[in-house]
């Protein structure tokens, strides 16, 4: 089992104790007896088991869990069933080893790191759910309120009001980064948060920096109207 699993229960708020570690066979592959064993077992503890977590690919053996096995004992229990697929899931896309990950298709949910097999340059993680409508209720209350109902009251003058420019400032950082016309990046002075220029080209001719100022300026005022209190 990755630490990741243990963290998002974490973050859950079940709390990384609410996890159960399975033993492995001699191959390193979850034993499907054991999975049943702790389910009952919570089961007759008054403890409801939520999910079953299969790894498709480890990161330090390569091993694959029997996921037909582990799909199966889900599906009795009435329970998710997981597949962490982060170094292996690309597999599914080779003809001579998509075998190895037969049961994968019986998952309620699997990720994917596309940065690892997939090599994209920049690490980037997929979750592929079987049922979409479980990604909803992530951004139901968005839907029903809207941006307004997530902006802040009104703000007084003095730390609130450098609190709503570092937020600003930051917000901007990015929408900078991603125009892509200009690539500034950012500094901490004293408690506030800045925007950095830092000029290492000695290409760069007083045009390059009116228009860093003029395209923060075009950005700065579009995310003020969006971000600003009361607006």
């Amino acid at each position: 089992m990755h630490d990741t699993i243990a963290r998002g229960a974490d973050i859950l708020g079940l709390g990384a104790g609410a996890v159960r570690k399975v033993g492995v066979d001699a191959r390193f592959a979850t034993r499907p007896e054991e999975v049943e064993r702790l389910i009952r077992a919570d089961l007759a503890a008054g403890v409801r088991p939520v999910a079953v977590v299969g790894t498709a690919g480890t990161t330090g053996t390569g091993s694959i869990d029997p996921l037909p096995a582990l799909a199966e004992i889900a599906r009795r229990h009435g329970v998710w069933f997981h597949v962490d697929a982060a170094y292996g899931g690309a597999a599914v896309l080779a003809d001579d080893l998509r075998g190895l990950l037969a049961g994968i298709e019986l998952a309620d949910s699997v990720t994917v790191d596309a940065h690892k097999w997939l090599y994209t340059s920049a690490s980037s993680g997929i979750v592929l759910v079987r049922d979409e409508q479980h990604l909803l209720e992530v951004w139901i209350s968005l839907l029903a309120h809207g941006r307004a109902a997530y902006r802040p009251p009104g703000l007084p003058p003095g730390d609130a009001a450098e609190a709503y420019v570092d937020l600003l400032d930051e917000r901007l950082l990015t929408e900078l980064q991603l125009d892509g016309r200009v690539f500034p990046s950012s500094a901490r002075v004293g408690e506030r948060f800045a925007l950095r220029a830092c000029i290492v080209n000695f290409r760069t001719e007083a045009d390059d920096v009116d228009a860093l100022l003029d395209v923060a300026a075009d950005l700065g005022a579009r995310l003020d109207s969006e971000l600003r209190p009361g607006t």
